[in-house]
């Protein structure tokens, strides 16, 4: 059985709210005395996640529907 992968492109601020809340959840966790598990493994993986830059090419639609490059 393969297990499905998603990628998520995020720029730099939706990265750093993605960190800030999940660690705020471990922490508001770890001040009521519960698991972390289920925040711990997502915090590692977005924190060490590698960056790729991508080329944006946008494109404008005529009133023909086609694509006016």
């Amino acid at each position: 059985m393969t297990i499905k992968k998603y990628h998520l492109y995020l720029n730099e601020n939706e990265w750093l709210l993605i960190i800030l809340r999940l660690n705020d959840l471990l922490n508001r966790l770890v001040a009521e005395g519960r698991y972390t598990h289920c925040v711990d493994e997502p915090l590692v993986k977005f924190a060490g996640a590698k960056t790729v830059t991508l080329k944006i090419r946008y494109t404008e639609i005529t009133d023909n529907g086609k694509n006016n490059l």
